[in-house]
């Protein structure tokens, strides 16, 4: 089972990099924490905001496929793409070791650490 899990980690990162080439954990947080001021510097927060609600899009319909696979568990209400954001932001904050790691491993482990299962 953890063996999949690491699978389906790998899985996002290397599909991620493929699909958005966003690239690390940095960059990701550098285009999630911008004050915008002007026009582009907003749409790097929406493209943050659409990175990382498509990270979660994409967990949920694996998990729907694999049952029995959690790598994070949900509130019941959800989790908005904003709360996500904020979770991996909090989460590079802590553990500014993994800035290098791929932007969706960052995702899910920021997600993985805000809501752990079984607690």
């Amino acid at each position: 089972m953890k063996l999949f899990g690491s699978l389906l980690l790998l899985f996002f990162s290397l599909v991620s990099f493929q699909v958005y080439a966003l690239g690390n954990a940095e960059e990701l947080v550098s285009q999630c924490t911008v004050v915008p001021t002007e026009p582009e510097q907003a749409y790097a927060r929406v493209r943050c905001e659409g990175y990382v609600g498509g990270i979660l899009d994409a967990y949920s319909l694996v998990k729907e496929v694999y049952t029995g696979i959690q790598l994070y568990c949900a509130p019941q209400k959800g989790i908005m793409a904003d709360d996500a954001v904020s979770a991996v932001i909090d989460f590079l904050k802590q553990f500014p070791s993994k800035t290098d790691i791929p932007a969706s491993s960052a995702v899910l482990l920021a997600l993985r650490n805000k809501y752990p299962c079984g607690q």
